[in-house]
């Protein structure tokens, strides 16, 4: 049924000669659009749920983005004549309304002229990140990715058009928006493309079609990583847990043992910016222990990961998870705990201030200092 309206739509502009039939056409245009909004909203707001929907909404989208050019075709054709200053705009960006839940803007940036990926991204910078910062504003905190899309070629000269996602981002008031853009977006799209016309497919890129973006609002409380400390722990006063507002609870440790203070140690205010002051080339949030090891060489530092692990006769024994292979003059001791509720399970990262003082009185009654050495801990807490 689309396809015919669709069909029909762009029989009919090819014979619209003046501004009368172009009002009515467009009227019939704008219905139909119109029509497909109302089919992105109830996909996603009706009985399907997760990703299941998103090839429908996005084959939806497609066909909006094909109407919207047609419609920009023919304008400006029968108005400006074939001429005027929208007809050597290399790109144009379309926003369309959808109901997902938490989802505050799709758009699409179209390509006309470029050819090379490259270019095409970097021209697309200042409408994908202006669009952001917009929102931003808004809501204090997004998760956003885009999804670039190519038609490729093969050796049957077959065309087909493929899709490359970028990962889920976090975005906060204090996150470098450019460099989330550059290596989230243009390196890990050039980055895939290469390793997709690389392999034994025969795919080749053969013309760029658009990129997608699409941003969501973020509960921050519920998606970042901080949690409670248990008592027995608290009462050491020997962990600083800042009450981070996103995934970033590793990174922010490692800032509050670079840059101590004296009061309010929990508050994120307190410090610098991770991202200003720690470098996370290749590095994603929530950290996993695969990643510490990149860390550790982009910042010349060592990190030596503790946790608690239950026993059955009630107790708590603190172990080492991860021990850096080469300790460095500037090292970090942080200690990793879970929560569980119900089928969720949250990690966290916090910072281990004062080894000696967090396990020293499990060791004996002396209340001196103890110089603990962090590599052959193994603590029993009894609870």
């Amino acid at each position: 049924m689309d396809d015919d309206v669709e069909r029909d739509l762009t029989e009919r502009a090819s014979r619209i000669n003046d501004s009368e039939a172009l009002r009515a056409w467009e009227q019939l245009c704008d219905r139909h659009m119109e029509s497909l909004r109302a089919r992105c909203r109830d996909d996603a707001s009706g009985q399907y749920h997760g990703f299941a929907l998103v090839g429908t909404t996005k084959s939806v989208i497609a066909r909006l983005i094909r109407l919207k050019e047609l419609k920009d075709s023919v304008r400006l054709r029968v108005v400006k004549g074939g001429e005027g200053s929208g007809s050597s705009a290399e790109l144009s960006w379309f926003e369309i309304e959808t109901a997902f839940k938490n989802r505050v803007l799709t758009g699409v940036v179209v390509n006309k002229q470029y050819r090379d990926v490259q270019r095409f991204l970097t021209a697309a910078r200042n409408l994908v990140l202006d669009r952001v910062r917009e929102n931003l504003n808004l809501h204090n905190c997004l998760k956003v990715n885009t999804i670039f899309d190519g038609e490729f070629t093969n050796h049957d000269t077959k065309i087909e058009i493929k899709s490359i996602s970028s990962k889920n981002s976090q975005i906060l008031p204090t996150s470098d928006l450019r460099e989330w853009y550059d290596s989230k977006v243009i390196d890990y799209t050039l980055a895939q493309i290469d390793e997709f016309e690389g392999s034994e497919s025969g795919w080749v890129l053969s013309r760029i079609v658009n990129l997608t973006l699409s941003i969501n609002k973020c509960n921050p409380m519920r998606a970042g990583c901080w949690i409670n400390l248990p008592s027995f722990i608290k009462h050491k006063r020997a962990i600083v847990n800042v009450r981070s507002m996103d995934d970033a609870c590793f990174a922010w440790s490692v800032v509050a043992a670079l840059y101590p203070v004296d009061n309010h140690t929990d508050r994120m205010s307190k410090y610098p910016p991770f991202n200003e002051v720690l470098r996370l080339e290749g590095i994603d949030f929530p950290m996993t222990l695969k990643q510490i090891k990149r860390f550790e060489r982009l910042n010349d530092i060592s990190i030596n990961v503790f946790t608690g692990e239950a026993r059955t006769d009630g107790t708590i024994a603190f172990l080492p998870l991860r021990l850096s292979e080469d300790k460095k003059e500037r090292h970090v001791n942080l200690l990793y705990l879970t929560r569980i509720r119900g089928a969720v399970v949250t990690g966290h990262f916090v910072l281990i201030k004062d080894l000696s003082r967090l396990v020293g009185s499990q060791l004996s009654r002396c209340r001196r200092k103890k110089y603990i050495c962090d590599r052959y801990v193994l603590i029993i807490y009894n609870l």
